[in-house]
């Protein structure tokens, strides 16, 4: 009965409120990575080769002796590139939002940056999430606001789709059955309702009890091991969730439906979604509410 329901809850649109709405908001964010400047562009087995990497090294001491390099630069001359470069957003909740831009843009760094998952410390600016940033609030715990969909496909080739999301909505829910919430449903409960209408939601209903396989092991289609990727992710209602590059290894059409089931989950739930896509099609790209165009890791549209 609970399973009907949920299917209900996402065919007729009944909304299914979220624990949390957050709105995300990027103020002069900046990030960059170190980059050696006078490394050899290509490497081969010569200068590789500890014989080259001595006789290099000791060229570097030659030239900090005559001040021609300073003690930082001993073991090679580094110069900053910026990957993100003054990005001012904000993401409102309820609302699904589509990244664009060429290869190299910044759409992967955009998406990790949002969940946290870049190195502080060649970053600038602030993310807060309802007015609060992680410097703000040490103990925010950001995998519980902010979750992450990668390109790759890393599952338990012999855990069937029903056992993926278990594990998945375990790890995110918990199974503390003492957890004080308003909701009326207990933590399993809660469990069950998430992992049903995240699989009606992805259409993965027909293959729930499949391996999920991978390349070695037969399972699921490339196209259902995708949702599966996706849906995982989305157990327990992020109130925020970026997917990067979903339509990696699919067609036109695949990409199409996992777009619609995600951009149909989004509003049910009334959660926010980024998914970033690096050629859509038209009916692709008329799903999302906004979108955020990216060139050279500036924002040069929004909206």
């Amino acid at each position: 009965l609970r399973e009907v329901k949920s299917r209900r809850s996402l065919e007729d649109g009944v909304k299914v409120e979220p624990t949390l709405q957050v709105e995300v908001r990027l103020k002069d964010y900046s990030y960059y990575v170190p980059i050696r400047v006078d490394a050899p562009s290509i490497k081969t087995a010569f200068n590789q080769s500890p014989c080259y990497v001595g006789t290099n090294f000791m060229i570097n001491v030659g030239e900090l002796i005559t001040g021609k390099r300073k003690v930082r630069d001993i073991l090679g001359h580094y110069e900053q590139k910026w990957i993100l470069r003054d990005i001012n957003l904000v993401l409102k909740p309820s609302k699904t939002y589509l990244v664009m831009g060429p290869p190299g843009a910044g759409k992967t760094s955009l998406l990790k940056a949002i969940a946290g998952l870049l190195k502080k410390a060649s970053s600038g600016g602030r993310i807060e999430y309802n007015g609060v940033s992680v410097e703000d609030a040490p103990d925010m715990v950001l995998q519980n606001i902010v979750s992450y969909v990668g390109q790759l496909d890393n599952h338990a080739p012999f855990l069937t789709v029903q056992e993926t999301f278990d594990f998945a909505a375990s790890c995110r829910i918990g199974v503390d059955t003492q957890k004080k919430s308003s909701s009326p449903l207990s933590n399993d409960e809660e469990k069950i309702l998430s992992e049903n209408l995240t699989i009606d939601g992805l259409d993965l209903a027909v293959c729930r009890d499949t391996y999920v396989g991978d390349a070695n092991n037969r399972g699921v289609s490339g196209g259902q091991r995708r949702r599966v990727t996706v849906g995982e992710m989305m157990v327990g209602q992020n109130p925020v969730a970026c997917a990067d590059e979903i339509s990696t290894g699919l067609d036109s059409a695949v990409t199409y439906d996992i777009s619609r089931s995600i951009v149909n989950f989004a509003k049910a739930a009334g959660t926010t979604r980024l998914v970033s896509l690096l050629q859509p099609g038209p009916e692709t790209f008329s799903l999302f509410d906004e979108v955020i165009l990216l060139a050279e890791g500036q924002l040069i549209y929004a909206g």
